[in-house]
């Protein structure tokens, strides 16, 4: 037994089989519950969003263009030029944020997409750790999703640098994002 280096479970047989298996601890990646539409957005400490993109920085793979819409609202243009391009937004800290006392009731906020059926979200701590999780399904209007913080594994929800949105694979995609404070550049009205 000091030697086993896998455990196989066979099917056999025609026709279609379900296993349910509870057994271990598994590499899982959770999906965001949506929460109603009262529910009130849990605004982000104020941030410039900047942006990061695929391959090297002389010739990405991928581009991302954030433009501010007004203090809590924000539009990020994504396009990847193949499969395996990604890119996204950042909001990043130089002071490090205490989710704890930010959010203790954990992270609300709204995004919408007419051509997004999902995006990644990661939570940077200080170190190199990172918490991950999808955001889906993204609908053409405004939903609101909710991140417990007793679901965030793995990281120092005291130490976090950087909140971080995720655009992968080929194409152009715009994301609406209603999470901010955000600082930068708002349209004038005239």
């Amino acid at each position: 037994l000091a030697s086993v280096k896998e455990i196989v479970l066979v099917f056999s047989g025609a026709g279609t089989h379900t296993l349910n298996i509870d057994w271990g601890t598994f590499t899982f990646t959770p999906i965001l519950g949506i929460v109603d539409a009262s529910t009130p957005i849990t605004p982000l400490p104020k941030v410039t969003p900047g942006s990061f993109t695929s391959g090297p920085i002389d010739a990405p793979t991928a581009t991302v263009t954030n433009e501010i819409l007004s203090k809590t609202f924000m539009k990020s243009t994504y396009t990847g030029q193949a499969s395996d391009s990604f890119g996204g937004v950042v909001f990043g800290y130089s002071t490090a944020i205490n989710l704890n006392t930010v959010f203790p009731s954990g992270l609300v906020f709204s995004v919408d997409s007419t051509t997004l059926e999902e995006v990644g979200l990661e939570i940077k701590e200080s170190s190199t750790k990172v918490f991950k999780a999808r955001i889906k399904p993204i609908e053409n209007f405004g939903q609101k999703f909710k991140l417990n913080l007793a679901d965030i594994e793995g990281i120092n929800l005291a130490s976090v640098k950087e909140i971080v949105l995720v655009f992968s694979g080929a194409g152009t995609h715009t994301l609406n994002i209603d999470w901010g404070e955000f600082a930068g550049s708002v349209p004038v009205v005239s």
